[in-house]
């Protein structure tokens, strides 16, 4: 059982480490004039979403699946509220990625005069991202749990 922790450990890291990035990437996003930059950064953050983010919650969300049911272990009512506060991250971090890939297909399909950043749909866009981060409590919440009460 020890080799499925550890996997389910890797998954988190990676997940919180992608998702880490991907705030860096929308910061510089805000900060490029560029259109070139613009869809450069816009390509990138979809790419990370694709090829690690995504994959990295599943996983997350297999193995953690895979520990309840054959852990062997009692769910403590605290297990519960770790658990319902990983499936809300988990959630809003899948509808973020939905979000971003819907936005790099739109950046790539736009017209040249369209601003990626300030015309309305890529403010929409920009602020369905944002608002994905309403996530974040939710997996800070649920990583103290199993840092506190389940890394026993």
């Amino acid at each position: 059982m020890l080799w499925i922790k550890f996997v389910h450990v890797a998954a988190v890291i990676l997940w919180f480490g992608s998702a880490a990035a991907d705030v860096i990437l929308e910061l510089v996003l805000k900060k490029t004039v560029s259109r070139d930059g613009q869809l450069a950064l816009i390509g990138l953050h979809a790419k990370v979403d694709q090829i690690l983010e995504a994959p990295a919650i599943v996983l997350t969300l297999f193995t953690g699946i895979f520990l309840l049911f054959f852990g062997g272990a009692q769910w403590p009512g605290v297990l519960v509220v770790k658990i319902l506060c990983a499936l809300a991250a988990a959630g809003a971090n899948l509808y973020c990625v939905k979000v971003v890939v819907e936005r790099d297909r739109w950046a790539r399909g736009a017209a040249p005069d369209v601003s990626l950043l300030q015309s309305p749909e890529g403010k929409s866009l920009a602020l369905r991202i944002f608002a994905t981060g309403s996530g974040i409590p939710f997996a800070a919440v649920a990583l103290a749990i199993a840092v506190v009460y389940l890394s026993k």
